[in-house]
């Protein structure tokens, strides 16, 4: 489960950088003029975000599933 669980969160920050690419990201009003070091400063700071969100719902799901 624990390998499983790994995969998943991979998956989940590949799809993430896939759907925030730079050329999205530069083409929002708010950061029209960030650079790729900035791009990367702030996926990495939006990474953290998602996995606890995501670890929310699979814990949630869990516990629907077993309780």
């Amino acid at each position: 489960m624990c390998a499983f669980a790994k995969h998943r969160i991979e998956q989940a920050k590949e799809r993430l950088r896939n759907k925030l690419t730079y050329e999205y990201i530069t083409s929002l009003p708010k950061y029209k003029n960030i650079t790729r070091k900035q791009y990367e400063k702030l996926i990495d700071i939006i990474e953290p975000v998602c996995l606890v969100l995501l670890e929310t719902v699979i814990n949630s799901n869990q516990l629907k599933n077993h309780g």
